[in-house]
């Protein structure tokens, strides 16, 4: 059984926050190691010294991304450790995480824990459908978006669903609504 009041609750809350408080810094630091990394690396490479921390971002970029040139932007003449579709989604995540932890930090609680999950659900398919409608486009050949676009429209889903799980987290997604 879940404490609703009390030391417990209040000890559980502090948990979450802080777990979604970290979440928040560490999309935030990655979504701004896309934008550095390829900096540093051009420091590192005009100097002709080491740089773990931009080459350990590209090897995380590889475990999520294909990384193709052709569809990467380039920061300081070097590809960033992602493509531009999934820069656009790690921009997005700490945007909606942020979201979640303004709309939990408003005076009506009670209103912002009442989302039911149908509609959090739907919050992502609809923040998926214009990114999706370019990967269609592009798999039937019959356009090639470019990078900014790509981007562009990969933002609302990394933030939907950074929304999503911090909120879920909070506990402001309350399944006995739906």
């Amino acid at each position: 059984m879940r404490a609703t009041s009390g030391p417990g609750r209040l000890q559980a809350d502090a948990w979450r926050a802080g777990l979604v408080a970290l979440v928040l810094a560490a999309s935030t630091t990655w979504a701004a190691l896309l934008w550095w990394a390829p900096i540093a690396l051009a420091g590192v490479t005009a100097r002709g010294s080491g740089g773990l921390v931009p080459l350990a971002s590209y090897a995380a970029g590889r475990t999520v991304c294909h990384q193709r040139p052709e569809r990467s932007f380039t920061v300081a003449g070097i590809r960033q450790p992602v493509c531009a579709r999934c820069a656009g989604l790690y921009l997005g995540a700490p945007l909606g995480v942020a979201c979640a932890i303004a709309v939990a930090r408003r005076k009506d609680r009670r209103r912002a824990a009442q989302i039911p999950p149908r509609v959090a659900r739907r919050v992502v398919a609809w923040a998926a459908a214009p990114m999706l409608a370019t990967i269609a486009i592009e798999w039937s050949r019959a356009a090639q978006p470019g990078n900014g676009l790509r981007f562009v429209l990969a933002v609302p889903l990394g933030a939907a669903v950074g929304w999503v799980t911090a909120a879920a987290t909070l506990r402001q997604i309350d399944e006995g609504l739906e």
